[in-house]
């Protein structure tokens, strides 16, 4: 870097300066906040609480099974299977369907069960409910 003298003075009288010169010379400021910084505080939690409600609430969460295979091997089997019996019971009385023999080169639409678990407010299990779907492709 070279520091431009006065009118006065002939390029030869430049004077060289180094870069890291000038920096020493001027102090660096900070720019950031001096403000202490805390986590705040919402919904009556504080900070140290949040990692304990978030192990309460992971332990208190309820496993839906995602097919009928895992409805079967979880614990609460017969309460699967039991819903899903019912559920066949009401479609059937309810003419939802009858069954035919399958026309030949006809493709058939599958389904599957949907099992969910509802909860009352206090977070007791209120009913297991199941569900038939027709999958959406062929």
């Amino acid at each position: 870097m070279v520091r431009l003298p006065s009118a006065s003075k002939k390029p030869e009288e430049y004077e060289r300066i180094s870069p890291l010169s000038e920096l020493e010379a001027e102090p660096l400021v900070s720019r950031r906040s001096t403000r202490e910084r805390h986590v705040p505080e919402r919904y009556g939690f504080k900070a140290r609480h949040i990692i304990e409600h978030a192990l309460a609430c992971a332990a208190s969460v309820l496993h839906e099974p995602k097919n009928h295979e895992e409805a079967i091997m979880s614990p609460d089997a017969e309460k699967w299977v039991k819903t899903e019996q019912e559920k066949l019971k009401a479609l059937v009385s309810a003419g939802a369907w009858i069954e035919v023999d399958r026309p030949k080169g006809q493709s058939v639409v599958s389904c599957k069960w949907v099992y969910k678990i509802k909860q009352s407010a206090d977070e007791t299990i209120e009913r297991y409910k199941t569900r038939l779907v027709a999958r959406g492709f062929t």
